[in-house]
């Protein structure tokens, strides 16, 4: 099977119509209407988010009953279980509430399964032990949802749950004690995607409106550290209130009072002060998911609950470590299975691989790489005797969750949404699984279907480029998911320069001239293989960076995807 290099480009739409255009900039206007934003109200809450105006956290399903349960259980003094999951949205969900019934005088502990050795969500062996040490309470942070043995067997013990998650909810609910999620059937919470840590945000305010807690809104301002970290991490969608979560967020976390979090900068070479969401993603979160995919997610979580200025520096300085190896691994998981992938025919709609020796707590990763490279959806499997542990990743074209849950009588366990998912499944179960699979995507998939997008917001010129547009651009950040850095598309444009750079001379950097005599550097990072010469006239796909060095300050292009024409 060929890699794909080719993508499509997708220029939006521009609306015949557009009444934002009477108050702002085209360039504004256009932005916002692609986040379906059209409503002069909107905008303003889009462009001016107001911490005070998020939704009243009793709206969403089962907040009342759960919140009434938890006040029972602080008067009745009960032995409370928070049960998370292993990645940073469940990490930071754990510390959220482990701090607030802290900050309430009230003892709780934890448990987050191992990524490795136990796989996600609850488990009955685990409830078992819970209720030999007396918990009479748990409380699930990013996870349970699908849990509807594992609460079964919760009942049984004489344990109670509340499940606070945001995963896609199953046609058939635990029998918990309440279920407190934004997306449930007949919900009317406006913001139906709040990440793991996002729903245990609202849990907590609930929880602290209902006691009169004295200090509510300091804590759930000095709380949006985690909030941020989870929530872009987790990839949902930045509008809407998980965007008011964000932008004070990063605010919270650029001055946070967490040691963990101010040591774990350090090693990571961050200016607290230039905090966004790209830090988050691409430096914070990773390291404190590598404790949770190479060891165990308690390190990332007692970093961010620590007191104690010098463990927090231990803690930090092996996160970072732990991140360096698990790059390794990742680069030597993909690079086997890519190996295995020219191998399997081209018509293949979804590719499934598996091996003994590859980690559960990395495939994730790889898998989404494999996306990328081929343009269809992807499931790694990690073997581990007669069960097989994986995780999948689609392209924007095709619907994952719904896929797998015509085939869920073949799992162990089961859970994810649109793009991810992660599956246990038995060995003398999967090659019905794969025979099905298959059968079920030449049905569903169409060629067309398998193709990476470029989403280009609007074609502009290049005498539109300037250091006003970078500051309605800055209008939208932070940036993330359904509210990406804008791209922008110019056509007809002249190679005037042109040149391989990089330590291995993968990346191409380029001056181009418009018709009208403009120019502006540009980089294509990874592009190294493109058939490209001084001369050649070229469409391009990029983002605007301000690039600044010595003092001085210029425009660049990051390129996207380029088009030569010939």
């Amino acid at each position: 099977m060929q890699k794909i290099k080719a993508k499509k480009w997708i220029v939006k739409l521009r609306p015949s119509i557009n009444k934002l255009a009477k108050k702002y900039d085209e360039i504004t206007a256009m932005l916002l209407y692609n986040r379906g934003i059209e409503l002069e109200e909107l905008a303003q809450e889009f462009l001016d988010p107001d911490f005070y105006n998020i939704p009243n956290p009793m709206i969403i399903p089962g907040m009342k009953k759960g919140t009434a349960r938890i006040i029972q259980a602080i008067d009745k003094k009960e032995k409370i279980c928070i049960y998370g999951d292993y990645d940073v949205d469940g990490v930071t969900a754990t510390a959220l509430l482990m701090s607030l019934f802290s900050k309430i005088g009230m003892e709780v502990e934890y448990y987050i399964p191992s990524r490795i050795d136990e796989g996600y969500g609850l488990s009955k062996k685990v409830i078992q032990e819970l209720a030999k040490s007396g918990v009479n309470l748990i409380i699930t942070v990013d996870c349970g949802i699908t849990a509807v043995d594992e609460v079964g067997e919760a009942n049984s013990l004489g344990i109670d749950v509340v499940i606070t998650d945001h995963h896609e909810p199953p046609a058939k609910l635990p029998q918990a004690v309440s279920i407190i999620h934004p997306a449930l059937k007949g919900s009317k919470y406006p913001t139906k995607n709040l990440a793991g840590v996002g729903v245990a945000y609202k849990f907590a305010q609930a929880i602290m409106e209902q006691i009169n807690y004295s200090k509510k809104v300091e804590f759930l301002k000095w709380s949006l550290d985690l909030v941020a970290l989870g929530t872009v991490a987790d990839l949902v969608p930045l509008l809407g209130e998980n965007r008011v979560l964000v932008y004070y967020g990063l605010v919270v976390l650029s001055k946070t009072n967490r040691i963990g979090l101010r040591k774990l900068f350090e090693v990571s070479s961050i200016d607290p002060m230039e905090m966004d969401s790209y830090k988050i993603a691409f430096q914070l979160a990773p390291r404190i998911n590598a404790a949770g995919r190479l060891s165990h997610a308690k390190e990332g979580l007692e970093l961010l609950l620590t007191d104690d200025e010098e463990r927090a520096k231990v803690l930090a300085e092996h996160l970072s470590k732990l991140n360096s190896e698990r790059q390794k691994k990742t680069e030597k998981i993909l690079m086997e299975a890519f190996g295995k992938i020219d191998n399997l025919p081209e018509d293949m709609k979804f590719i499934v691989l598996h091996s003994p020796l590859w980690s559960s707590g990395i495939i994730g990763i790889v898998a989404s790489k494999i996306v990328e490279a081929y343009a269809r959806p992807v499931i790694l499997l990690e073997e581990n005797g007669d069960v097989f542990h994986g995780s999948g990743r689609s392209i924007a074209t095709v619907d994952l969750y719904k896929i797998l849950s015509k085939l869920e009588s073949h799992f162990v366990n089961f859970g994810g949404h649109k793009m991810a998912a992660g599956v246990t499944i038995n060995k003398a179960n999967y090659e019905n699984f794969l025979e099905q699979l298959h059968k079920i995507c030449s049905q569903s998939i169409n060629n067309e279907d398998l193709v990476n997008l470029v989403k280009i917001e609007a074609q502009i010129n290049f005498n539109q480029i300037d250091y006003s547009l970078l500051k309605t651009i800055d209008k939208f950040k932070p940036f993330g998911n359904e509210n990406p850095a804008p791209i922008f598309m110019t056509e007809k444009l002249f190679v005037k320069y042109f040149d391989l750079v990089g330590k291995n001379k993968n990346h191409i950097k380029l001056s181009l001239v418009d018709e009208s005599g403009l120019s502006f550097h540009a980089i294509g990072f990874g592009m190294g293989d493109v058939e490209i010469s001084s001369g050649d006239v070229v469409d391009i796909a990029y983002k605007l960076h301000l690039n600044e060095w010595n003092n001085m300050k210029n425009i660049d292009l990051v390129i996207e995807d380029i088009c030569v024409k010939k």
